[in-house]
């Protein structure tokens, strides 16, 4: 059987201190006259807490999914990562390998 990418992406996972934060980062890289990058966020300590936190509780919903759909885990690797929406919302995403 093919191996299967399950991925879930909120828009309103990310909470009101992480935008802040999100918004901090942005200031600080325009007084630098630096390019905003999503490296920015992912590698910024305290938004990748929250990021981790979140993937860590969507493992467990992915694995019930997949199992409704008689798959079972690849591997224990999970894969976690932050985007912007089209309004600049800070939206977390995390995926897990089935077959």
């Amino acid at each position: 059987m093919p191996d299967f990418r399950m991925t879930l992406t909120r828009k309103d996972a990310a909470s009101a201190e992480v935008h802040k934060r999100r918004d901090e980062i942005m200031a600080e890289l325009a007084a630098k006259k630096r390019r905003f990058t999503i490296g920015a966020l992912f590698e910024d300590e305290q938004i990748s807490k929250h990021l981790k936190a979140y993937a860590e509780g969507c493992e467990e919903s992915l694995i019930r999914r997949a199992k409704k759909c008689d798959m079972k885990p690849v591997d224990e690797n999970l894969h976690y990562g932050v985007a912007l929406g089209s309004n600049q919302a800070v939206e977390f995403w995390v995926h897990k390998v089935f077959s």
